[in-house]
């Protein structure tokens, strides 16, 4: 089976990590992968068409960047990439025309959905794998109604979700999908060490992206100063634009070995996330051994249980994660338990497991 996996963006992301790990389990059983990706990829979000100040942007783009087309590098090639795995570039929107010959082609809810009545004359099944859902904003409100719906009706192809939340949300909304594909935890790169090996520390995932819940963080940090909580708190992603001086430390975007020891050092995780379809670093924190305190988003509850293998707690309720840190804390007998049974847990969500549940859903869509 030969599969396109076709994005929207050439930077690094959740979506982009989980075409690679994708791509590298498939390779291994044998499959056929391209990764088709945009050169000029600033105007392929959102926008089915272009107005003349966007179109005289892009042809600035294009001439400014000409000499630096042909090596213009795929961003997932940080996560590591198979050397069989073949790569596809296009220029600012996909296209029946730009797209190799596959078998399956895989998009992601995010940004393609216009895009798709271009590629109906593509080589290949196309098949969505939505991302994310619930979320109380206005725009994403917005581009629920007017994009994903209207799109949903118009283009007839088979959907897939991430977790068992992201599948009832759509259901209910009157969208329709054909199963779960879950992400996974890169094993080699994230593993436990000793309990007694971890220090205090209170680690706090955080991003300037508003979804991802950081001005949650930061209110929890300072509940738990202003409750005399000793221990020293640290940030690991991108805190640009944040005010994050109530932290110990920031150790800012890090990636590999780096991003997996700073998991394995602290003994705690807080992860304040607004809305998600399948989150991984709590899936990361988890197989690494940290006792989790979790936003308990979709796609977590999934792969963690409430007491069992983490505290998870409702989306932006920062008194709720306040009472959940000062319980740990002050519990050693339940720390151990969470960290023992988030190990076990996570062990069993691997990219290989997850790429085996794409491969029996997309052969069964390939003999429909």
């Amino acid at each position: 089976m030969k599969i396109n996996f076709l994005t929207s963006h050439n930077h690094e992301g959740s979506v982009t990590r989980a075409i690679a790990m994708f791509a590298n389990s498939l390779t291994k059983l044998g499959h056929d992968v391209v990764i088709s990706y945009p050169i000029v990829q600033q105007y392929c979000h959102y926008k089915y068409r272009l107005d003349t100040s966007s179109y005289f942007k892009v042809f600035l783009f294009i001439i400014k960047n000409v000499i630096k087309f042909g090596s213009k590098h795929w961003s997932g090639i940080a996560y590591g990439i198979d050397k069989k795995v073949e790569f596809n570039k296009y220029l600012l929107m996909p296209s029946s025309l730009n797209m190799p010959d596959s078998d399956i082609i895989v998009t992601f809810q995010q940004a393609l959905l216009p895009s798709m009545i271009e590629l109906s004359e593509a080589k290949g099944l196309l098949i969505d794998i939505l991302t994310s859902s619930e979320y109380e904003g206005d725009i994403h409100e917005k581009w629920f109604d007017h994009t994903m719906k209207r799109y949903s009706k118009i283009i007839a192809i088979p959907r897939y979700v991430l977790s068992n939340r992201m599948s009832m949300y759509f259901l209910n909304s009157g969208i329709s999908n054909d199963g779960i594909i879950p992400l996974g935890v890169d094993g080699d790169m994230f593993f436990h060490n000793k309990y007694s090996e971890k220090d205090d520390g209170i680690l706090f995932f955080i991003s300037p992206w508003g979804a991802k819940g950081a001005s949650v963080s930061i209110d929890i940090a300072k509940c738990l100063r202003r409750l005399g909580v000793e221990n020293k708190f640290y940030t690991v992603g991108n805190t640009s634009g944040l005010d994050v001086s109530v932290f110990d430390h920031n150790y800012g975007y890090v990636e590999s070995d780096e991003y997996s020891s700073i998991y394995r050092r602290h003994k705690y995780f807080i992860y304040t996330s607004l809305f998600d379809g399948f989150p991984t670093p709590p899936l990361e924190a988890m197989k690494s051994g940290a006792v989790c305190i979790l936003s308990n988003t979709p796609g977590v509850e999934d792969y963690s249980e409430n007491g069992v293998s983490s505290l998870l707690c409702h989306p932006g309720n920062v008194q709720e994660f306040v009472d959940s840190v000062t319980k740990v804390i002050s519990d050693e007998v339940l720390c151990k338990k969470l960290s023992k049974n988030a190990i076990s847990r996570a062990e069993t969500m691997t990219w290989d497991s997850a790429t085996d549940e794409m491969v029996r859903l997309f052969y069964i869509q390939l003999r429909r």
